[in-house]
């Protein structure tokens, strides 16, 4: 996945109680909140956390949503101004 200047990847992971994402990447400013959002087939959303960002350094989180794996459709980081930096569909 890429966004801007934001380099990053995800592995989703299902589980009984919904879905965790493995993110890992570079270029979330520093001291900024980022906003993970997972879509279901109808683009409803479903929160899966926040994370401050640590500037050029790697950053490894995980984020959890209750919607189930396969009800998910698409994945969203938007920073505090609700711009998407980070996308992908599945």
């Amino acid at each position: 996945m890429y966004g801007g200047d934001v380099d990053a990847e995800a592995e989703l992971v299902p589980h009984t109680w919904g879905v965790e994402i493995r993110l890992s990447g570079t270029g979330f400013e520093a001291g900024r909140t980022y906003r993970a959002t997972l879509f279901d087939e109808e683009g409803a959303e479903h929160p899966a956390g926040e994370f401050v960002g640590v500037g050029p350094d790697p950053m490894v989180c995980n984020l959890n949503s209750a919607l189930l794996r396969e009800d998910a459709v698409g994945f969203e980081i938007t920073d505090e101004d609700g711009v998407a930096v980070v996308s992908s569909s599945f």
